[in-house]
């Protein structure tokens, strides 16, 4: 066996206990130690990753790499009604979440409760997502007649808006009783309305 291929094969054996660790305990919960417990020897893991960190941000990077491959036939989602499309992209995600639960968590603990001093690289790793999800968003917006006033650009600022506000909800101290996971669901169980609410409001404006 070639020597690259026997790296690789190491290497693809530390991803996987990786992946195992911070998609059970996430990142505070999971440690080098851990990831070696698995019968990988700790200078192997350094030799191939500099740090915990840079082993998270690789498992972070592979998780949405799965989450865009999964949704990528939704890139030019240009068939179908708004609602149609919105179906189709909330049963791709949760399809996804089932059939990966450790990538599952490890992007909702980057997304909800990112560690402090990797925000700006996991925000660097999920922003090729960030924009597929923004491209469905911008097809499903296409097929609607929008109210007087209102353009494509300014419907996306607000829901930009308000995806912060919903993601931040979660993340918030008030909810930091609850674990990641009752976390996960509710916030997969509220967001199909709160996308129909800003697709299609909440209540009939007053006349006058």
């Amino acid at each position: 066996m070639k020597q690259e291929q026997r790296a690789q094969m190491t290497r693809d054996r530390i991803m996987k206990a990786a992946m195992e660790v911070f998609g059970t305990r996430g990142y505070d919960g999971g440690t080098v130690g851990e990831i070696c417990r698995q019968g990988i020897n700790k200078g192997l893991v350094y030799h191939y990753y500099e740090s915990k960190d840079a082993l998270y941000l690789e498992c972070l990077r592979v998780s949405c790499g799965k989450l865009q491959t999964a949704l990528q036939d939704m890139e030019e989602a240009g068939s179908g009604t708004a609602s149609q499309i919105v179906r189709r992209y909330m049963d791709s995600r949760m399809a996804f979440s089932r059939e990966n639960p450790l990538e599952n968590h490890i992007l909702f603990e980057a997304l909800l409760t990112p560690p402090a001093h990797l925000r700006g690289d996991i925000a660097g790793i999920m922003q090729p997502l960030d924009s597929l999800n923004t491209g469905i968003l911008r097809s499903a917006l296409s097929k609607l007649t929008l109210r007087q006033g209102v353009d494509i650009e300014q419907a996306m600022q607000y829901f930009s808006m308000l995806q912060t506000m919903f993601n931040g909800y979660y993340g918030s101290p008030s909810m930091q009783t609850r674990s990641l996971e009752e976390r996960i669901r509710e916030h997969e169980k509220a967001m199909p309305a709160v996308i129909d609410f800003m697709l299609y409001g909440i209540a009939q404006k007053e006349e006058g």
